[in-house]
């Protein structure tokens, strides 16, 4: 909520105003607080920008060395197992909606998982793989593949593979011979160290000669061209098959029959551009869509005066002067979320256009012989896509917590809101859409530079994707890196010492499995008939219905017919049916952002409910009023009044809080922190913290550019910065009870897991140390992590 000051000129001669309208352009609220008229050119106040320099505060952090180092405490290799991907064969539904391998039945798969694009390997500073010739090339890739394992990911999602394996392309649909070598020995390497693969079939460039460049891919609108045009149906099709079926030499079968590839989206995204772009601004696509369009509504209504006196129920709305289907117009923009017959209309026939193709790809991939996970339309959440959605057997979701307006250009705009205060928001995009007896991947998720609050999600995402049992979390982008050699950027996460502690807490608490997935389930039922009425279908979920999933195990259930292959869903302990009151969405081309609805007291009828049903115990102390929600497990507590976020689990600990606060958790009480941060700490050695040999506590903070130059409430980019990148310091005091206490020492490790200096700021007090970090003293720079062991 804010109010803006803005003026007008309305002409530059002094006349006379009889009256004034206010109108708003497109479906645009605005209140207006005040209004008047002046002969005065009267200036607007100045904005107030802030400049982050290097002082006593913020300091540069050492980023000379980012490659974990072997054995060191940063080094998470064992988190990923041993031997190679796919040696149990093919990841595949347990019969409860999550991951097993063929081979080990009965023991749950989670992916800790990371966005990459194989043409940035080659040539972004911060990798820079290309060598000399192609065997160097190989030797880089396999140095980068050990970094992947030792920051403890079990899977890469690659991105624009099409235009990797079309860069030197001479002809449409045939790859680029050396790149396609390439990434073949890439995806052995991988497969050798135990990592698996997911990938987009198509990202956005496609397969034509050459590899696109972005801003003409872009112009060639195939992810709605393809709906209609058979040509790029042909094209995706030859660059799908020729995939599949290649051998890769190095392992020997095709890509369809190796189990090390989990599974692929057929094309990344492609329900924003439908809700964005509505099929406008494109003369061949425009008209293609308008025919289906008419064709659709003649099929349904038969007759014009049908049609009429359907749409004109409530208030009129086919124009005048519509005498035949051929003269109905293509929706417009404002009309896509209609609740109304039109909009439901317009609802059913981008539930056709999409469930036609989205058919017609699994035919085609399915004909190649790949018996992995396929996915499809990953963003959008309202209730006409979870019914698209349910006739697969995977779903996949992105979701970014503040996704800025102009990634990283000047004038960009991004949110300074905590993930906390909106109840993991982003997270909640995941759940929404999760049907209980199948997997779900997420594919995307991150909170970007320049949030404040993004140290928040190292502890929030991964602790609630775990208590969710999801099958996939995917960080994007980027967080592999072999130097640090640029700026801090949206999205790009291996040069940001913020985003590197989060991904280590998130090792910990999903891919190590510390955090314990809900024993309950919560089904939310939905079908045709709530669907495809009373504009059900262009609503999203009731938002304080969402937030069952911070308190148990929930996702959808479709009731009517499963889909073939699809195993019965699991038997709920509580069912619940949509609630009204509807959240609603804004979408952008890139992503979209989700405006609650309802009361956050609303959720406590729900609350007294779960505990009559024994979901919650008797002590649980979730409360809307207070603005708590505590896990069934009691392991995670999110308060949005205090703005703190904790986890407790035997061998991970942690708490996200605002500066000069207190928090007591089990075996570590935060006495004092001076910076908003993030404070974990986890057991190095497998034991619980209480017994542990060797611990890591993890200080996250902030992190920018010098020069970062931004509006004094830190939302609008005038300046991205520059080298070093500053960290924000801290006085951090903490008092630990584990095992033999007196005889531990603490050390500040750098962001490659190596020891830098030892903190002699450590008292004992029975089993319990007490210690004091300032990390604007430390000797060799700031640090974030700091590994606890026996002397």
């Amino acid at each position: 909520m804010g109010v803006y000051l803005s003026k007008f000129d309305i002409s530059d001669t002094p006349l006379e105003v009889t009256a004034i309208d206010f109108k708003s352009s497109d479906k645009a609220l605005w209140i207006i607080v005040g209004a008047t008229l002046t002969s005065r050119n009267m200036p607007l106040p100045t904005r107030i920008k802030i400049v982050f320099k290097e002082d006593t505060l913020w300091k540069a952090i050492d980023m000379s060395s980012v490659q974990i180092a072997a054995g060191s405490a940063l080094d998470l290799s064992a988190l990923s197992g041993s031997g190679p991907a796919g040696q149990y064969g093919r990841a595949v539904n347990n019969g409860n909606g999550q991951l097993m391998f063929e081979k080990q039945p009965g023991k749950t798969v989670q992916f800790l998982s990371f966005n990459e694009v194989p043409e940035w390997l080659m040539n972004y500073p911060e990798l820079m793989l290309a060598g000399a010739d192609a065997e160097q090339t190989k030797k880089n890739l396999d140095a980068w593949v050990t970094i992947i394992k030792r920051q403890g990911y079990s899977m890469v999602r690659f991105q624009n593979l099409d235009r990797f394996l079309m860069i030197q392309s001479t002809k449409f649909g045939e790859f680029d011979t050396e790149k396609l070598d390439l990434f073949d020995h890439l995806f052995y390497s991988l497969k050798q160290n135990g990592i698996y693969t997911f990938l987009d079939i198509m990202s956005y460039y496609g397969f034509e000669k050459g590899g696109l460049a972005w801003n003409i891919a872009q112009t060639r609108r195939w992810k709605e061209r393809i709906f209609f045009d058979t040509a790029i149906r042909n094209m995706w099709k030859t660059g799908m098959t020729k995939f599949m079926k290649h051998v890769n030499p190095n392992t020997g079968i095709t890509y369809a029959d190796d189990p090390a590839l989990v599974g692929i989206t057929f094309y990344n995204e492609q329900d924003l551009s439908i809700e964005t772009m509505l099929f406008k601004d494109d003369p061949y696509i425009t008209q293609a869509a308008t025919k289906r369009w008419q064709e659709f509504l003649q099929k349904k209504y038969r007759t014009i005066s049908a049609l009429e006196q359907q749409w004109n129920t409530d208030k009129k709305r086919l124009p005048d002067g519509i005498s035949s289907f051929a003269d109905v117009q293509l929706f417009e923009q404002e009309q896509r979320w209609e609740l109304g017959p039109r909009g439901n209309d317009f609802g059913m026939f981008i539930i056709e256009l999409q469930t036609e193709l989205l058919s017609w790809y699994e035919q085609e991939t399915r004909a190649t012989g790949f018996k992995g996970f396929t996915t499809q339309y990953d963003v959008i959440s309202c209730f006409r896509s979870h019914a698209i959605r349910n006739n697969s057997h995977a779903l996949a979701m992105h979701s970014y917590a503040n996704h800025p307006s102009k990634y990283s250009e000047v004038g960009s705009v991004i949110s300074q809101d905590s993930t906390i205060i909106n109840y993991a928001r982003y997270f909640r995009n995941n759940s929404d859409a999760r049907y209980l007896n199948r997997p779900l991947f997420n594919l995307e998720y991150a909170s970007v530079y320049w949030g404040k609050y993004r140290h928040e999600e190292g502890l929030l995402f991964p602790a609630y994707a775990a208590f969710q049992q999801l099958s996939t979390i995917t960080f994007a982008h980027q967080p592999v890196i072999m130097q640090a050699s640029q700026p801090l950027t949206a999205f790009y996460h291996g040069r940001d010492p913020v985003a590197r502690a989060g991904q280590v807490i998130a090792a910990f608490l999903y891919q190590r499995g510390d955090v314990s997935p809900s024993p309950h389930t919560t089904a939310m039922v939905i079908n045709d008939s709530f669907i495809f009425n009373d504009g059900n279908m262009n609503r999203m979920m009731n938002g304080e219905q969402s937030k069952i999933a911070l308190l148990c195990g929930f996702g959808l259930q479709y009731n009517g017919s499963i889909p073939s292959g699809l195993p019965a869903y699991r038997k709920a302990d509580m069912v619940v049916v949509p609630a009204d009151g509807s959240s609603t969405m804004d979408v952008s081309q890139w992503a979209v952002n989700i405006v609650e609805s309802g009361d956050s007291k609303a959720i406590d009828p729900i609350v007294s409910k779960m505990k009559t049903l024994g979901i919650l115990s008797a002590d649980n102390i979730s409360s809307g009023a207070n603005g708590i929600l505590q896990s069934d497990t009691k392991e995670i507590t999110l308060d949005t009044k205090q703005k703190r976020f904790t986890v407790i689990t035997p061998r991970t600990e942690g708490v996200s809080l605002h500066a000069g606060e207190r928090a007591e958790l089990k075996q570590m009480t935060v006495a004092e922190t001076t910076a908003s941060a993030t404070v974990a700490l986890s057991s190095l050695d497998g034991a619980s913290v209480a017994k542990s040999k060797r611990l890591l506590l993890i200080y996250s903070t902030d992190a920018v550019n010098t020069g970062h130059e931004t509006s004094d409430d830190r939302t609008t980019l005038f300046n991205l910065g520059k080298l070093p990148i500053l960290v924000e310091t801290g006085k951090l005091r903490v008092a630990i009870t584990v095992a033999d206490a007196a005889s531990k020492k603490i050390w500040a490790l750098g962001l490659d897991g190596s020891r830098k200096e030892e903190i002699v700021t450590v008292s004992t007090d029975g089993g319990m140390m007490k210690i004091t970090i300032d990390t604007a003293a430390l000797k060799t720079g700031p640090a974030f992590f700091f590994e606890i062991a026996e002397k």
